[in-house]
């Protein structure tokens, strides 16, 4: 009887445990290419909006009123122009225009007017270079403000030497930290079971939800001070699982504790607008939450095979009692 028991157990459980393998490669499957669908339609996002800006801010350096600038703009005309501009696109935390000395002589905020930035890197490094210059996420600590600095040589009219002054434009942290915030990881958008993060050269995040955002206790270190989030997301601690985040985009499992992630990254060295960052993108998603689907048919296995053995032996002990003799 335990012998036919096991046959006819074996196979039922053969079926059901193959059953539930190539349901479940075909789920992860699924969730980590809808996540990378997700992921490239992002940073293509990204792209665009970064692309945008820099024909921008390289077609109003080339406008006649910002000739005003060599001359102090004593009417205020490119001061105005920047105000509505930065009212209007609602990307810039700041837009203002130096001198060649390096104070502010427009700004699309009045209270910039005369601060000294001849010291801030935008500025430093836009004059000794004389071309556009994209810098890093980070606080300016002169005009205010979590952005990225897009900068531009205002030349003399008629000249490609001569520089009147310097258009610098900070694209808003909150525009990036809205797109990333925006994308569906999960299907309430995203949680712990599944989120997205943007990561910088160096692993350090720079947009995320905000129960990641609120676990930051910061940084003592200087060159941190600036940042918006002030220490690494935990899996870039690792400097090789880092370089393979930053330029391999892949589906792949990482570790934490007893938890299994599927993380799915999309590196910005494949952008044109946003090679020069460093950044990448990561779609993170529960593994064992992405698999509660298929858990079912696991389960469903196992008591298909309890009931067949129940059966079994209920039919067995029932067939010997009908063949035992009578007295």
């Amino acid at each position: 009887m335990l012998v036919m028991l096991l046959v006819s157990l074996v196979p039922l459980l053969v079926f059901g445990l193959l059953s539930y393998y190539q349901a479940r490669d075909v789920v992860i499957s699924q969730v980590g290419e809808r996540l990378q669908a997700g992921s490239n339609l992002a940073m293509s996002q990204i792209d665009r909006t970064f692309a945008f800006s820099k024909e921008n801010i390289h077609s109003w350096a080339e406008l006649e009123i910002m000739q005003e600038v060599a001359k102090g703009d004593p009417e205020g005309t490119v001061s105005a122009m920047l105000e509505d501009y930065q009212r209007s696109y609602g990307i810039y935390s700041n837009l203002v225009v130096s001198d060649i000395d390096g104070s502010i002589v427009a700004a699309g905020d009045q209270d910039l007017l005369g601060v000294d930035v001849a010291n801030a890197p935008w500025f430093v490094e836009t004059m000794r270079q004389r071309a556009p210059r994209m810098g890093e996420l980070r606080l300016d600590p002169y005009i205010g403000g979590y952005g990225v600095s897009i900068s531009i040589p205002i030349f003399k009219e008629y000249s490609d030497e001569d520089v009147v002054g310097v258009l610098n434009a900070s694209f808003s942290w909150t525009e990036l930290l809205t797109t990333v915030n925006s994308i569906e990881v999960v299907s309430e958008g995203q949680s712990a079971k599944g989120y997205a993060i943007l990561i910088d050269r160096d692993g350090y995040i720079i947009a995320a939800p905000g129960f990641i955002l609120l676990e930051d206790d910061g940084s003592t270190a200087d060159s941190d001070m600036l940042r918006v989030f002030g220490k690494r997301w935990w899996a870039a601690e690792d400097p090789y699982v880092l370089q393979q985040l930053l330029n391999v985009p892949d589906q792949r499992y990482i570790r934490k504790g007893e938890q299994r992630l599927l993380v799915v990254n999309t590196p910005a060295q494949s952008f044109d607008n946003l090679a020069v960052t460093g950044w990448s993108l990561l779609l993170v998603r529960d593994a064992e939450d992405a698999l509660e689907a298929v858990a079912s048919i696991r389960e469903r296995a196992l008591l298909i095979a309890l009931i067949t053995a129940i059966s079994i032996v209920g039919l067995a002990r029932l067939g010997k009692r009908e063949l035992k003799p009578r007295d």
